[in-house]
């Protein structure tokens, strides 16, 4: 599976964002939150994940850690898909 990170600039408080793809397909869009967030400006978040149904709560202190996790959901999640 190849993976592809682009940035982009988002409308709204948090400007920084990222799409998270995989084999062209989107998989997270993430954003970088802003001074409004107080101590946690500067860390990424998941605003949305594909096939995902609840919220991602966890930030992570920089893009690569947070997509790295969102990676290893996906394949963990297409592992459990593959042996049902």
């Amino acid at each position: 599976m190849s993976f592809v990170v682009q940035k982009i600039v988002l409308a709204g408080d948090d400007p920084e964002g990222a799409l998270l793809m995989a084999d062209a397909r989107l998989i997270a869009m993430l954003c970088r939150l802003s001074a409004l967030h107080g101590a946690r400006q500067g860390r990424w978040r998941v605003e949305w994940l594909a096939g995902s149904t609840g919220a991602f709560f966890d930030d992570f202190t920089d893009l690569e850690t947070a997509c790295a996790t969102v990676r290893h959901r996906l394949t963990r999640n297409l592992g459990t898909a593959n042996a049902a």
